[in-house]
């Protein structure tokens, strides 16, 4: 089959396995293979017309906003005091291991930001509706740039509605949901004042690209979440820019040779803010050097 543009292989696809996601039960698995298909062919488009991903999507800033992800409670004061050395203004721990633990975890977090430094905190669905406010009441004026995922994604509308009425700290949530017009409800409801779609979970670039401009056209934040390998990051980064707003990326701090390894050049983090390569496509393509150091990682499937 011949496409004219990477957005209508991404229909194609998603039309030929809607059934077979009913049947089998694994939605999850097969809209992150679409997904990572999506992302590759955008890349060779891009290469095609020899234009970096962002400006071919109609981004013009390379500079992109970035915070410090994956940040655990009980060494959250060393990474953010390493993720600071490399770069990031902003960072994001995760909470969620009981609420007087993880008051000391904010308020321990928060006590060692500088001036125009700035911290987030992930419940990762940890709570139910009350736990969530009692939590909320708790933080009683802590500044927060944000409180993700603070219930569970499939919970009714009604429960986000009373979490995000409860709150002074924006509700930030997106990237477990899945498909268009769960976004767009989501989106029009109002309660999440920062939405992250992730754009390997589902949709890569073909169907993210309207969901970030519709959130961006509410007046919400787009941060697109992403936790993993390099190309997908590089790929979130330059939707971002594309997208346009004022969110910021999000970048695991913790090892992870197949996040650089698989993105060389990898670009570095100066003054809170990555610099998209101006080549074409992506802007990586890692050179023999960087694959034979991930080589180690390779799982080697034997006959029975």
């Amino acid at each position: 089959t011949t496409f004219e543009h990477p957005a209508d292989a991404y229909d194609s696809l998603s039309k030929q396995t809607h059934i077979l996601g009913i049947q089998t039960g694994e939605i999850g698995p097969i809209a992150q293979s679409i997904a990572g298909v999506d992302i590759a062919l955008w890349d060779l488009f891009a290469r095609k017309n020899n234009m970096p991903l962002f400006q071919l999507l109609g981004g013009a800033n390379p500079e992109i906003p970035v915070y410090a992800s994956g940040i655990n409670p009980n060494t959250a004061a060393e990474t953010i005091s390493r993720a600071r050395e490399e770069g990031f203004k902003a960072f994001k721990i995760k909470i969620g291991f009981g609420h007087k633990d993880d008051l000391k975890t904010v308020t321990n977090a928060i006590a060692t930001l500088v001036v125009s430094e700035k911290l987030m905190a992930d419940a990762n669905q940890a709570w139910n509706v009350d736990e969530a406010i009692e939590f909320i009441q708790l933080l009683d004026g802590i500044p927060l740039a944000w409180l993700e995922e603070p219930i569970p994604a499939d919970r009714p509308d009604d429960e986000w509605y009373k979490v995000a009425a409860a709150s002074d700290v924006p509700i930030a949530a997106g990237e477990n949901i899945r498909g268009a017009s769960d976004f767009s409800l989501k989106v029009e409801s109002g309660v999440l004042g920062i939405v992250q779609p992730d754009i390997c979970k589902w949709g890569g670039i073909s169907a993210n690209l309207l969901v970030a401009r519709e959130i961006i056209a509410s007046q919400a934040r787009y941060c697109p979440h992403y936790l993993g390998g390099g190309i997908g990051l590089i790929a979130s980064a330059h939707l971002l820019s594309a997208a346009g707003g004022d969110g910021l990326l999000e970048v695991d701090v913790n090892t992870n040779p197949l996040r650089e390894g698989l993105a060389a050049p990898f670009p570095k983090i100066s003054d809170g803010k990555i610099s998209l390569s101006s080549d074409p496509g992506l802007g990586i393509v890692p050179v023999i050097s960087d694959l034979e150091k991930i080589c180690v990682y390779r799982v080697h499937l034997s006959n029975p």
